[in-house]
């Protein structure tokens, strides 16, 4: 069956605009010929129409979207079809990615306003047994008044319904980087996996970085299955440690030491200011990973405090490349930027291949006026380098 186009009519609406082509399915803005109001239409690609599980779980997203009502969840809208298709109401706003891409980082306040929204929505679904399994923040809608609705119950699954995924499929479903660890075992079901992915937003929304690096690549991201991550304060040290225990919790990487529901996460949200200070909120380290690559070079011996350089020595800033496209034009920007501020820079490019490591490293020296830097300042020069999600900053140090 040909796929619909721009202008066509299909059943009593007119397709005013194409709003997604994706591999699985398009969505069309389109208008109700009753209402006269705009809608967006879900029309599945031959893929899912030539896949009998897969086009199970497309009908059961709209069954699902129908059994859900909550002003924070798109409202499914029921009408006589002629072909396979979901109706939706068409939203008015940014994706919640456009929001943090607009402001690197959200402030405290704004960013618990928005997770409190979303407990809020995620209790009511988990009270209907439906648990949506895909949160991102490319399926978060926000509006002018900062209201978020979800959106894309495509791999949502419903205690109500068959989940036939569960048994079909054996690879993980989901955005790697932000679903919980235990989904890239082909876990389903478990009201805990978008209790880490909570997390995952609000480490992302007060940091402007994921734990993780960002790719598509399985194999790195079962590292999760294996390796604590990154406290988020490493990349914001003005987070609260209250804050960072909060989300470490959420993101735990055992299901068992996360929170069991929504409503704990939402209710230590809002009383953070009177939870107590714990070891795990006060790290500001790295990751133990990089640690156990190179255990002599990034031990922790001796105070953490800044050292000021003298004027006879330059800074020397550690970084890495993991996994990373276009790393060349990364290390361009690095030595610009460390050119700028007379610095050293060595770098650690990690190549994945398989289940070995293979390290590289580029010693790069920079000449330019001697400055006189303490060990935040290198520490900050590269976090401001993160052009691509895949740089990550191991170390910055005196030397």
């Amino acid at each position: 069956m040909a796929l619909p186009e721009v202008g066509d009519i299909l059943d009593i609406f007119v397709l005013r605009s194409l709003l997604h082509d994706g591999p699985m399915a398009s969505l069309f803005m389109a208008e109700d010929l009753l209402t006269r109001q705009n809608v967006v239409l879900k029309i599945p690609g031959s893929d899912i129409l030539n896949h009998p599980v897969l086009l199970y779980h497309f009908q059961n997203e709209d069954r699902i979207g129908r059994l859900l009502d909550h002003p924070g969840i798109v409202r499914f809208i029921h009408r006589q079809r002629s072909r396979q298709y979901i109706i939706m109401e068409f939203l008015e706003g940014k994706d919640l990615r456009s929001f943090i891409r607009s402001r690197k980082r959200l402030p405290l306040d704004k960013a618990l306003q928005c997770v409190d929204q979303l407990c809020g929505i995620i209790k009511y679904m988990h009270s209907q047994g439906v648990c949506h399994l895909d949160l991102k923040p490319e399926n978060i809608i926000c509006d002018k008044e900062s209201r978020m609705k979800i959106i894309d119950f495509g791999l949502a699954s419903c205690a109500h319904f068959p989940d036939l995924l569960a048994k079909d499929l054996a690879a993980p479903l989901g955005t790697p980087w932000y679903i919980a660890p235990e989904q890239l075992q082909g876990e389903r079901g478990d009201p805990r996996c978008d209790i880490y992915t909570l997390g995952m937003l609000l480490y992302e929304m007060l940091t402007g970085h994921l734990p993780w690096p960002r790719t598509s690549s399985l194999r790195v991201a079962r590292r999760r299955l294996h390796y604590e991550p990154t406290p988020p304060r490493y990349f914001n040290p003005e987070i609260p440690p209250q804050i960072q225990t909060i989300i470490l919790r959420a993101i735990a990487r055992l299901p068992d030491n996360r929170y069991t529901d929504a409503s704990s996460l939402q209710q230590d949200l809002k009383q953070w200011q009177t939870l107590p200070v714990t070891q795990s909120g006060s790290v500001a380290g790295k990751h133990p990973f990089w640690q156990r690559i190179w255990p002599k070079r990034f031990s922790h011996s001796g105070s953490r405090r800044a050292r000021v350089v003298s004027r006879d020595k330059k800074i020397q800033i550690i970084g890495a490349i993991v996994d990373a496209p276009g790393c060349d034009f990364m290390l361009a920007e690095v030595k610009k930027q460390a050119l700028v501020r007379s610095a050293d820079i060595t770098l650690v490019h990690i190549i994945e291949e398989d289940d070995d490591s293979h390290v590289r490293r580029y010693g790069i020296t920079v000449e330019g006026e001697k400055l006189m830097y303490r060990l935040e300042g290198a520490v900050q020069l590269l976090r401001r380098c993160s052009l691509d999600p895949g740089i990550r900053l191991l170390r910055g140090e005196v030397v």
